[in-house]
């Protein structure tokens, strides 16, 4: 994988605020091994990740942690019964958990964001905290199953499906996708008209299950595709299920999260192009594209206030009626944006500083922080102007933060600085503290 893929698969895992991220690399393809085949080994991928820790996950990943998606008003069945017993045809992938991954995909580019439930969570009454229920690839569902997804729909919920639906539901919105084309968006089909006739990730040499004759489809056809499904399911399902935010562009994929009554709007740009290692083959896009989008918030009481933690932007937010309001911003190449969006005003930050044995205590509130995690920078600048390794972005939880500053013998004495900025508002605030020898203490 190249760096700008890479970088874009991180950033949509780090949206979902995980606890960890990795990375799996087959032996090929080792950081460790250079000199490799630059069709499977890249350099630059190595450095891609170093940038990403550096710039995102070091600074982000505890705010990350620390907010839960906003509850989603859409869920994804993926029916186990249906994969053991239904004659769906395998998906592109041969990972029998793809099954829904192309439909998925589609209500993602819609700007349709869902939980993936399983036949245990419709019987456990899931389907009461939803709106809407996606049942791709589902034609064989067990009778219990079927009776929830009726009195589901009975009671006002919206069913779409794929054509693969064999029961028969109230109201159900099928879509004809048919994505069977992308089992052939591969190098193979593309530059030799063939491909292993049975796929899996271990096909290395063709003998091992022969090959088929295929027309392959290059990426950017799968694109295009892919969009024209995403603009129909916007069309059709116009109406049929709340947004808490919508998206111009199918190629922004987007994720709400919320601390409190703050709310985490993750964008991540999945625009790209043909790239120098890659691009002959037609097969995969791996070069990142800026790309704009314009995005739709709401209901809010009153105007919002909108800042994108990473660059500081706070984008102009135009009223758009019904407590509604849109906003523009720039996503860069094969990156993301993370904007932070209240309804009140951010409060004003103070800051304070006690002498404690080796150490001094920090005691940060914020006005009006209650019920919300607010992203914090602390600098904390040593007497010889040194950044204290006890600097960086932490979340703030209801307004309030301690923490202890161990002092080393070797520290030099004289006057800290210690500068707080609230990275979703418009606090600053700044104190001097100094550390005082030991027989004026």
């Amino acid at each position: 994988m190249g760096p700008d893929r890479w970088k874009e698969c991180a950033w949509i895992n780090f949206s979902r605020g995980p606890q960890a991220l990795g990375c799996y690399f087959g032996s090929p393809i080792e950081a460790f091994f250079e000199g490799g085949d630059p069709a499977i080994f890249s350099p630059a991928t190595e450095s891609a990740i170093a940038e990403f820790n550096r710039e995102v996950l070091k600074p982000f990943g505890a705010l990350a942690r620390a907010t839960c998606n906003l509850p989603r008003r859409a869920a994804v069945l993926d029916c186990f019964t249906s994969r053991v017993y239904g004659r769906v045809p395998r998906s592109h992938a041969h990972y029998q958990n793809y099954q829904i991954y192309d439909f998925y995909t589609v209500m993602n580019m819609a700007q349709i964001p869902a939980d993936v439930i399983f036949e245990e969570d419709v019987l456990e009454g899931a389907l009461e905290r939803y709106e809407l229920l996606a049942l791709p690839a589902a034609d064989t569902l067990p009778e219990p199953v079927y009776r929830r997804i009726v009195e589901f729909a009975r009671r006002g919920g919206t069913v779409i499906a794929d054509r693969w639906l064999q029961a028969e539901v109230p109201g159900v919105i099928r879509f004809g996708f048919d994505f069977s084309y992308r089992r052939n968006v591969n190098a193979n089909a593309i530059c030799r008209g063939s491909d292993f006739a049975v796929a899996d990730d271990t096909n290395f040499r063709s003998e091992w299950g022969g090959e088929v004759a295929v027309d392959g489809v290059t990426a950017d056809e799968d694109q295009r595709r892919m969009e024209t499904f995403a603009a129909e399911m916007r069309e059709r399902l116009d109406g049929a299920v709340r947004r808490d935010f919508d998206c111009s562009s199918p190629r922004i994929l987007c994720n709400m999260r919320t601390g409190g009554r703050l709310r985490y709007l993750f964008a991540v740009n999945d625009r790209r192009t043909w790239d120098e290692r890659s691009g002959k083959y037609r097969a995969m896009m791996e070069k990142g594209v800026p790309e704009h989008g314009v995005w739709k918030i709401g209901p809010f009481a009153q105007p919002p206030f909108v800042r994108e933690l990473l660059t500081g932007q706070t984008p102009d937010c135009r009223s758009v009626g019904g407590g509604f309001y849109e906003f523009k911003l720039e996503l860069p190449a094969a990156g993301g944006r993370i904007m932070a969006i209240s309804e009140t005003p951010p409060g004003e930050l103070v800051l304070r500083a006690a002498p404690l044995p080796e150490a001094f205590s920090l005691d940060l509130r914020i006005k009006d922080g209650e019920d919300t995690v607010r992203p914090v920078r602390l600098d904390i600048y040593r007497p010889d102007g040194i950044l204290s390794e006890y600097s960086g972005v932490r979340p703030v939880r209801d307004g309030v933060l301690s923490l202890t500053v161990p002092l080393a013998a070797g520290d030099p004495e004289g006057p800290w600085r210690i500068e707080a900025a609230d990275l979703a508002g418009k606090g600053m605030c700044s104190i001097i503290w100094e550390r005082k020898k030991e027989t004026e203490r």
